[in-house]
């Protein structure tokens, strides 16, 4: 395998372990939620955010695949 192959290879996988860590984010603040530790506006203004951040890293993805 080339460097570029495995820069590729690398950056695939930290795209998909960071995907994996917002939906385990999503988890947690859902959590905190229930305990009434985050009001439901703090909890939505969060989820969107990771929203924000899924799309955009299976944007690239797409493009790259």
């Amino acid at each position: 395998m080339s460097a570029a192959e495995l820069d590729h290879y690398y950056l695939f996988g930290d795209v998909y372990e960071t995907l994996d860590t917002c939906t385990e984010l999503e988890q947690l603040l859902g959590r905190l939620r229930r305990q009434d530790v985050l009001t439901d506006q703090e909890w939505m203004t969060s989820k969107q955010n990771i929203a924000a951040i899924r799309s955009n890293l299976e944007g690239r993805l797409s493009r790259a695949g």
